[in-house]
Formats: structure tokens, C-alpha cells, sequence
């Protein structure tokens, strides 16, 4: 990834949903120099222009740049983007060893979003330094340990989510609660059609058994009256 590129002024880096396999990507962290530190005080927004021709003349008219972001854990468009604002999303893919505490350096991040790989290992205590994160995003990995006492004391952190990945047992638990939804749809389905087919048949053999009882009462009718007859 990234062959012979630097992106010193990188600040959104989304690479989800890509099936990347191996260590998390630490040389390119040391490069993204943009994410290292925030200047709140002249908070800017990026800008795209549409161009335009009026009287032979060619000119660029700024508008502001909008992009759909998922932050803590909801999606939304973002109608204006700070130049400031700062995420690595580098969830659902198959990045595996331990985070590393590069991490911690980037100080300006304020979405990070790891969850949905096979990492392994504690928390690394660097992030703790993520002073201006939002959101944190670790979860589905294969983490150990309790929660950094260092993340208690982020002040801008809203939602943090270090969940593991579900268990064998509830994954066998939700299959067999398929199976056993399904055996109980097939037995009413099974029902519902015996049921069906016995009217059916009932029908079927009702008509016959009166058919077969007014033949034989008939009979017996004609019989009685011939027996008179000659007599």
C-alpha cells in the first residue's frame, strides 16, 4: 500500500472492507505528520470548486466539500469537513498482530475505527495520548485485558467499543435456534397440508360411501317391490 507515497497532509484515511492481510501499517503512521497535531484555533473547511466560463472568461467558484462519515457509530453527511478533522478507519479487514503504539502519536485523530480484524494483545497504554479522539473503535478483534485507566481520562471521548467477537457457543445457539424455528415451520407446514389432504380425501370417500348406499338402497327398493308384485 501507499508505494513510494508520503501524504505528509493526509487527515482521512479509510481503507474498510478491503480484505488487507498482515501487520497494521505503522511505517505510513510516522508520515501522516497532519494527524500528529490539531490547530483548533484557526478551524478551516474544505472547499471543491465548480468551473465556469461567463464572457469568455474561465473562472472557479468554491463551494463547500461535503462526505458521508461513519462517526461513533452512526453515518452521516457531513455538509461541511474541518480541514482539522482527522480518522483512520482501517475496520473489516484481516490486519493481525498487536496495535501498535505509533498509534499513540497521532494526537489529532479524532475517529479511529480498528474493529472487525484478527489483533491481538493488550491495549497499548499509547493510547491513552489520543487526546482529541471522539471515537474509539476496537471491537470483533482478539484483545486482552481490562480498559486502560489512560483512555478514562480523554475528555473528548464519547463512544468506545472493545466488545470480542461472539463465542462458539452463541453462534451454535443461534443455529440451532434457526433449526429448531425451522423443524417447527415444517411441522406446521406438514400439519397444515395433512390437515388439507385429509378434507380432501374425507370428501372424497363421504361421496363415494353415499353413492355406494343410495345404489344399494335402490336396489333393495326394487327388489321389495317385485317380491310384491308376484305375490
Amino acid at each position: 500500500m501507499f508505494q513510494n507515497s508520503l501524504f505528509p497532509d493526509l487527515r482521512i484515511v479509510d481503507l474498510s472492507h478491503n480484505g488487507f492481510v498482515g501487520l497494521v501499517p505503522t511505517k505510513y503512521f510516522n508520515l501522516w505528520s497532519a494527524m500528529v497535531d490539531v490547530d483548533k484555533e484557526n478551524t478551516k473547511y474544505w472547499h471543491a470548486y465548480d468551473n465556469y466560463m461567463l464572457n469568455g472568461l474561465i473562472g472557479a467558484s468554491p463551494y463547500p466539500y461535503s462526505m458521508p462519515i461513519t462517526n461513533k457509530g452512526v453515518k452521516m453527511e457531513y455538509a461541511k469537513v474541518s480541514e482539522i478533522f482527522s480518522t483512520i478507519d482501517l475496520s473489516c479487514n484481516k490486519f493481525d498482530g498487536e496495535i501498535p503504539n505509533v498509534v499513540g502519536s497521532l494526537k489529532g485523530l479524532q475517529l479511529l475505527k480498528l474493529s472487525n480484524n484478527i489483533l491481538v494483545g493488550p491495549n497499548p497504554p499509547a493510547l491513552g495520548n489520543l487526546k482529541n479522539v471522539e471515537a474509539l473503535d476496537l471491537s470483533q478483534n482478539k484483545l486482552v485485558g481490562s480498559i486502560l485507566k489512560q483512555l478514562t481520562q480523554l475528555n473528548f471521548l464519547e463512544v468506545f467499543n472493545a466488545s470480542p467477537p461472539p463465542s462458539s457457543n452463541s453462534k451454535g445457539n443461534e443455529d440451532s435456534g434457526l433449526l429448531a424455528e425451522f423443524g417447527w415451520k415444517a411441522v406446521a407446514l406438514g400439519c397444515g397440508c395433512g390437515f388439507l389432504l385429509g378434507v380432501v380425501i374425507g370428501n372424497i370417500v363421504f361421496a363415494r360411501t353415499c353413492e355406494w348406499l343410495m345404489r344399494t338402497y335402490r336396489i333393495r327398493m326394487s327388489r321389495r317391490r317385485m317380491m310384491r308384485r308376484i305375490c
